[in-house]
Formats: C-alpha cells, structure tokens, sequence
C-alpha cells in the first residue's frame, strides 16, 4: 500500500510505441498491479499474458510488455487507471480505528474522484453557460440505427 501522499495527476497516460521500447511509466498512484487498464491502439491486454506491472513504494510504476507483445511503431499505448469502486473498510463501534486506517481511505476516495474526473474530461459536455434546459439523453438503440449525430 503506497505510503505517500496523493498528488494531482491525470490517472491515465499515452505513449507511441516504436517496435523496440517495452517498458512504460506511469505517475498516479495504484494499490495492486491489477488496478491499470493498458490498451494498444484500442484493444485491451491482458495482466501476465501481454504485460506485466511493477509498482513502487509511492505506488506509481512501470508496465513492461512480455516478449512478443513489445507494442509496434506507431502504435497507441494507453495506461489507465481502473479501481473498483468500492469500500473495503470497515469501523465498528467500539472497535479500534487508526490514523494508517484513516489515511488508506481518504487516499483511495482521492484516487477514485481523480480517476472520476478523467473519464469526465474525456466525455461530452454542455457548457455551463448554456440553459439547464437542455439534454444530451440519447434516444434508444433502435431509434438510433442507421442515424448520424450531427450539430446545427
């Protein structure tokens, strides 16, 4: 468990492959080497099989693709937070409660709402200038077939 404190960063990195570089950094903070999504070009890899993680004390660290998956040139990779949202903790009255305890789950709330507001980055948004009115609901998968979404 990283002992640090958490600091403002993008939970989520991309690099160009060039057929040769295996290894890739990544700065947020994890638990568990399960914890990152590593995409090439789109497509989701698999822990063990096409990389591998290693974490540090602070619990950033490096993916290194395994032989055989080294990313080709041009290639998009992509390092991705991905904690489960959930809560793992838990006080009890009159049971013991620690400042390490404490520490664990305001760190992981933090990590959550940053990997949170990235996705939101990445999403389309009204501005908020814009009426309230306003809805970006999408109709039904089949009232959507075969149409395009366009703006005027």
């Amino acid at each position: 468990m990283p002992t640090t404190d958490i600091v403002a960063t993008d939970r989520r990195v991309q690099y160009t492959g060039n057929g040769s570089t295996s290894a890739f950094a990544f700065s947020f903070q994890i638990n568990a080497t399960t914890e990152i999504i590593v995409m090439v070009d789109g497509v989701t890899k698999t822990l063990t099989t096409h990389y591998t993680v290693s974490l540090s004390s602070s619990g950033a660290g490096t993916v290194t693709f395994t032989s055989g998956n080294i990313p080709a040139s041009t290639s998009t990779i992509t390092l991705m937070s991905n904690m489960a949202l959930a809560r793992t903790s838990t006080y009890s009255t009159g049971g013991t409660l620690t400042a390490a305890s404490l520490e664990s789950d305001f760190d992981n709330t933090i990590k959550y709402i940053q990997q949170t507001n990235e996705r939101i980055d990445r999403s389309l948004q009204i501005p908020a200038s814009d009426p309230t009115s306003l809805s970006v609901t999408l109709p039904s998968n089949a009232d959507l077939k075969g149409k395009y979404l366009t703006f005027n």
